[in-house]
Parts: C-alpha cells; structure tokens; sequence
C-alpha cells in the first residue's frame, strides 16, 4: 500500500506497506519510510537492507528499488516544478515594481532586461532541476514554452504601456 507520508511526518516522502508471506507461514505486514530529498543511492541502500532484513529475493528487491526511486522521483518533480512555474510568474514585469505606470521608458526598459535575464537563467537551469528521462524532457519542453510566452507577455506588456503614455 501507499501510504499518506504526511501521516508519518512532515519529512517523510514516501511511505510503503508491504504485506509479505513466505510459504507457509501467516502473513507480515512491514513499513517502509523514505525522508524527502533521500538521494537514489540513500533509497537502493534502504531497499537493500530493508530486503535482506526481510528475506525479499533479489527480483523482488530490484522491483521494490524500482517503485521506490519512481515515486520518490516524481514527488521531487512536482515540486520543483511548482517552484519552476512560481518563478516564471514572479517575472512578470509588473511584479518588479509598486506603480508600473509611473516608469520612465528607461526604467521600464530596465525591467524588461532584468526579466528577461532572469527567465534566461532559469531556462538554462531546468535540467539540473529536472534531471533526464522521458518525463522530464517533456516537462523541461513546456516549461520552456511557458519561459517563451512570459517573455512574449513581458515584452507586450511594455510595448503597451510605452503606447499608452
């Protein structure tokens, strides 16, 4: 079963409960845990140890290994690409200022620069975040699109407002 971690506290990422029977023996119920950000190394040494401790066979270990470090993997994605998507939106030229109206043309220039600077950086900086795989390339492909239509927003957003002075 997969358990809610929150339950088991607010650092736990993962929580497994695995039923387990030998032959001929009554049936064992054993948890699982694994702590937010346990790297792939940290998750294969607790599913080792979590195997021999229990008897699990190797085939059934390397499946236990596989589930682990997927659900583990695609919880840290989530939330990387919350903070991704928090951050193209904190971009928006509008946030970089209290009154966007009362800009000069330098100034509003300026903050278009340093936006897009900044989406710049944080395009080049999703596959650090995201890391490889399937998953992860098409993710890193949309996020790079929303980049592209922030910026594209952005730079209407001035064209607008230098329009309307």
């Amino acid at each position: 079963d997969l358990l809610d971690p929150m339950d088991a506290g607010k650092d736990c990422a993962l929580w497994l409960r695995l039923t387990m029977c030998r032959l001929g023996d009554a049936a064992k119920v054993e948890d699982i845990k694994f702590e937010k950000r346990n790297s792939s190394a940290i998750v294969k040494s607790r599913v080792q140890t979590f195997q021999f401790e229990q008897g699990i066979l190797p085939t059934e270990g390397s499946s236990l290994y596989r589930l682990a470090k997927s659900l583990m993997f695609r919880d840290r994605i989530k939330e990387e690409a919350q903070s991704v998507v928090d951050k193209i939106e904190s971009l928006h030229v509008d946030r970089h200022t209290e009154d966007p109206d009362s800009l000069s043309y330098a100034e509003m220039d300026q903050v278009l620069s340093h936006a897009d600077r900044e989406l710049e950086a944080l395009k080049g900086s999703l596959s650090a975040k995201f890391g490889d795989g399937t998953g992860p390339r098409i993710l890193d492909t949309i996020v790079k699109q929303n980049i592209e239509k922030m910026r594209a927003i952005n730079k209407e957003t001035i064209v607008l407002r230098k329009r309307l002075r």
